[in-house]
């Protein structure tokens, strides 16, 4: 499990993540950091949990949306786990949002292409 500040830091800002967060009170199989925003505890999801996110496509078209998107961030942004990987690919499937180094920004070159990421541009 990544608990890395770079990781802490991508999950703190993933706002609509946040909002799926389980209650920290009854969850024994959670990972929270006590970094505390707005009194609540930063939830890090599991890379199964993150996966579960987008489980509406088929396998086969999420699996090659996966790996050409790991293989850009890895090259251009320098993610370095597997939790770093999926929580950008959720955001930028789900929200079309890429992480900066700071925060979730609009994928502006996406938006400019009218291309719609909730659905597999495979299968």
């Amino acid at each position: 499990m990544d608990t890395s500040e770079t990781y802490i830091k991508m999950c703190e800002k993933a706002e609509e993540i946040q909002k799926l967060a389980p209650n920290p009170l009854y969850s024994s199989h959670d990972w929270f950091v006590e970094r505390i925003r707005g009194n609540v505890p930063v939830w890090l999801p599991r890379q199964d949990q993150l996966q579960d996110m987008i489980t509406d496509r088929p396998m086969s078209g999420l699996l090659l949306d996966f790996r050409d998107s790991a293989l850009a961030f890895l090259w251009g942004d320098g993610l370095d786990s597997m939790e770093q990987l999926w929580v950008a690919f959720v955001m930028k499937e789900k929200y079309n949002k890429v992480w900066n180094g700071e925060g979730w920004i609009e994928d502006i070159a996406s938006a400019s292409t009218g291309l719609d990421n909730s659905t597999s541009r495979r299968g």
